[in-house]
């Protein structure tokens, strides 16, 4: 389940997050809830194949996002912190948000379709064919 929300976590989320039942990545720079998606599907993939870098799924997620192989930069870019509140939340349980601290909102486009595409290129979740 890959779900946007607004909010602020609970200790009962932050529990999960540190037991690897919960991921929360920050949406300030998403454009696409597909970056989401593709980065959690080839975080999982480089555990099974044993090629990660990271001690937990969330982080993988998280340097995939980011493009480049720095886990400091890629929490600070998209772990939580207190002044943003609007994040993609990842389980692989059905989860109840609301006791987590969220409530489920809609994904607004933030940029242009071709800013997207640019976005999925530069972190390498597919080549854009020329």
């Amino acid at each position: 389940m890959i779900s946007f929300v607004k909010g602020y976590p609970t200790q009962n989320a932050l529990d999960l997050l540190k037991k690897g039942d919960l991921i929360i990545i920050n949406s300030k720079l998403i454009t696409s809830p597909l970056e989401v998606e593709s980065a959690y599907r080839k975080a999982k993939r480089s555990f099974e194949k044993g090629s990660n870098i990271s001690h937990d799924v969330g982080s993988e997620t998280m340097l995939y996002l980011l493009g480049k192989r720095q886990i400091s930069e890629a929490i600070k870019k998209f772990g939580l912190n207190e002044r943003d509140n609007e994040y993609f939340i990842i389980s692989e349980k059905d989860l109840d948000l609301e006791s987590l601290g969220f409530k489920k909102i809609d994904f607004e486009k933030k940029c242009v379709d071709g800013d997207i595409l640019k976005r999925l290129e530069e972190i390498a979740i597919f080549e854009i064919k020329k």
